[in-house]
């Protein structure tokens, strides 16, 4: 059948762009769809990884941090002989300092009237100087350790030092120091730290009697042909608060000691070099005291089986010489002298015993006589009775 219609053009294009918006629509439709879709799965999936990676990297994070172990230090016994000593030598500064600290002061033997700066530090400055010579003569090298059993302590180390005997009983828990340092039937608590990192080694000691405190702080360097050894004492006694500062240092055949001293706002330091490179051991000092600078020598002498140390001081043009006996002399004789007080009490009482002894033979003797005579008598009455 067959249709006599006219077709309109208009109406053609018109229907041809319905029908191309309504594909374009759909299309836009479903790319948008699709486009929602793929930016909330794309969301999803960035978030999982992310998360993912998180963990990831934690774990790594985790199994690669180093582990941090904390600096254990050996008991006195596992120490290496090398830090043994050191810590001898500062238990040895400790009691030193402490007893001439808390003692009466150093008699001083002056050959002539003292004027110079120096001679207001002389007692002090040689009791320094008598107890650091045998570290820088390096003489503390023998001392025992003992491993306590059922004591309050677990370690003992005994050292003779100037033929003076020092007993330190002490117990280590990693670094820390509890402690009872005995000289001169004197005793004192100590307490402190000792550290060993690699090859270095720090000490710390604190001794205490009554408030009196003794705070010595100790490092040291060693290479091959060079040592410095550094020690920072805080002292409080009677009320009184000095600081020093102590250095020990040898390069090749010099030894050198250097003390800085801080005291009421005013300091004060010394420098003595031991020069050995003579027949005799000279000891060089410079120093200076409340801002004034002096220099002079010391030498040590045997006089009469007693030896003496013999200062001589130039400051400001003026000359000192004087001296004072060694220590050790010292206490040997002091020694001596109550071992003869000891003697001469006991034969005091040795002779009142035996005077003691002939009264009481006496009496007896008397007491005898007196029977006799009444035996007598009475023998002589009963014969006049007969």
């Amino acid at each position: 059948m067959k249709y006599n219609r006219d077709i309109e053009e208009h109406k053609i294009n018109q229907a041809k762009s319905r029908s191309i918006s309504f594909v374009l629509e759909n299309i836009e439709i479903q790319n948008t769809k699709s486009s929602i879709f793929s930016k909330v799965r794309f969301r999803f999936v960035l978030s999982v990884m992310s998360f993912l990676l998180m963990i990831v990297i934690g774990i790594a994070i985790f199994n690669d941090t180093p582990t941090v172990s904390p600096i254990t230090t050996p008991s006195v016994v596992e120490l290496s002989q090398q830090d043994q000593k050191k810590v001898v030598e500062a238990s040895y500064l400790t009691g030193s300092i402490i007893i001439n600290s808390l003692g009466d002061s150093i008699e001083q033997l002056a050959l002539k009237p003292l004027a110079s700066r120096f001679s207001d530090k002389a007692d002090e400055f040689d009791h320094y100087f008598q107890m650091l010579k045998p570290l820088m003569d390096d003489e503390v090298t023998e001392y025992e350790i003992i491993e306590l059993v059922d004591e309050a302590y677990h370690y003992r180390i005994i050292y003779q030092i100037d033929n003076q005997t020092y007993t330190f009983d002490l117990t280590m828990i990693n670094e820390d120091v509890q402690g009872i340092l005995k000289v001169k039937g004197l005793e004192f608590e100590v307490d402190g730290k000792i550290e060993v990192e690699n090859d270095n080694i720090s000490i710390e000691l604190n001794a205490r009697s009554g408030l009196n405190y003794i705070k010595i702080e100790y490092d040291s360097k060693v290479d091959s042909d060079e040592f410095e050894k550094e020690y920072n004492i805080e002292e409080y006694i009677n009320g009184v608060l000095k600081e020093r500062e102590i250095k020990i240092s040898q390069e090749d055949d010099e030894v050198k000691l250097e003390m800085t001293e801080l005291y009421n706002d005013t300091e004060n330091s010394y420098q003595l070099t031991k020069d050995s490179s003579g027949a005799q051991v000279v000891y060089e000092l410079e120093y200076e005291i409340d801002e004034v600078s002096g220099q002079g020598t010391i030498v040590s002498e045997l006089v009469n089986g007693q030896i003496f140390y013999r200062y001589q001081i130039e400051e400001d043009g003026i000359k000192e010489d004087y001296e004072y006996e060694d220590e050790e002399d010292e206490e040997d004789e002091e020694d001596a002298e109550d071992a003869e007080d000891t003697e001469d009490t006991e034969d005091v009482e040795d002779t009142e015993d035996t005077e003691d002894v002939e009264d009481t033979e006496d009496t007896e003797d008397t007491e005898d006589t007196e029977d006799t005579e009444d035996t007598e008598d009475t023998e002589d009455t009963e014969d006049t009775e007969d």
